[in-house]
């Protein structure tokens, strides 16, 4: 089983099965059982629902939200039937919790006591074609945000006798981690004060998870040039602290909490949300309202920007 990885934020949820099918059936590899389904004759194959291949050929993981919080949190692929007809009975498909499959992937195993799995074995209804295999956590709070957990599993029996595994496609692999509360997408509006080049900001961003009460963030319009912060909140006060990331341009960052610098050139306010950026965290509207910048060769540089979660 091959597994390449994506890493698309600094955390995520993504599955990877062990084989990855793309929409086209007329092709050389599909042909020759390299993906797809191998199951001669008569009989119909189970597998497990598997991830694309992009344009390049690289396995383009599942995506989805799970968030570092005390309420049950689910993660799910579906067990499906390769075949035009729904099935006409019950079908019932065990699968096997196989996490030797992570061996090479760089995933750490999930300790059994931080998920339950569904009881008995997976049932595909008939008259359908699938059913939803879940994951539950039930306390995502106690999983470690700074590590990226995996499980792997197997389909290893199939109830019906017109049915057989899917040998290229019977494993399974959940790539598991935690984005906290503040991680999302924002519109960000504001300021950019420059001694030679001031301008306004009006952009989107991402802020990916860091750790259990952080997230990252490009510093004004210069996230693509490597200046990149981390905003560190305060669950009890919503102050935010703000850092450099590891390896950042501009290093180190300062924060100014109550109002722009006045010398080294000295700034006033160019924009009406100004006054509304004193490094803090709103809860109740997931907006951020950050005031920071660093010392260039000429003075300081320093961005306004009041993050809106969307």
């Amino acid at each position: 089983m091959k597994l390449k990885f994506i890493r698309l934020n600094s955390l995520f949820l993504f599955a990877l099965g062990a084989m990855f099918l793309t929409g086209c059936l007329k092709d050389n590899d599909f042909e020759d059982g390299v993906y797809g389904i191998n199951n001669p004759g008569s009989q119909k194959g189970v597998l497990f629902q598997q991830s694309k291949v992009n344009a390049t050929g690289i396995q383009v993981p599942v995506v989805a939200g799970i968030s570092g919080i005390s309420t049950p949190q689910t993660i799910q692929t579906l067990v499906k039937i390769a075949a035009d007809q729904a099935v006409s009975k019950d079908l019932e498909v065990t699968v096997t919790l196989n996490n030797a499959l992570l061996d090479g992937t760089g995933l750490t195993e999930l300790d059994a006591s931080y998920y339950t799995l569904p009881s008995g074995k997976v049932l595909i209804p008939a008259g359908e074609k699938y059913a939803e295999f879940v994951v539950t956590i039930p306390d995502a709070a106690v999983i470690d945000p700074s590590v990226v957990y995996g499980l792997g599993f197997t389909i290893t029996e199939v109830s019906g006798s017109d049915y057989t595994i899917a040998s290229n496609s019977k494993d399974f692999v959940f790539g598991i981690a935690i984005k906290n509360i503040y991680d999302g997408n924002y519109h960000s509006t504001g300021y950019v004060y420059h001694p030679s080049v001031p301008r306004a900001v009006d952009e989107e961003k991402v802020l990916p998870t860091v750790d259990a009460r952080t997230v990252e963030c490009f510093l004004g319009d210069l996230g693509t040039s490597g200046y990149i912060s981390w905003l560190t909140v305060d669950p009890e006060t919503n102050h935010v602290t703000i850092t450099a990331a590891p390896g950042a341009a501009g290093a180190p960052y300062t924060q100014f909490d109550n109002g722009l610098p006045t010398t080294n050139p000295g700034y006033v306010p160019q924009w009406d949300g100004s006054s509304q950026c004193n490094n803090t965290y709103d809860p109740a509207t997931g907006t951020f309202y950050l005031r920071y910048g660093y010392m260039g060769s000429t003075g300081w540089r320093v961005t306004e920007e009041i993050l809106t979660k969307e």
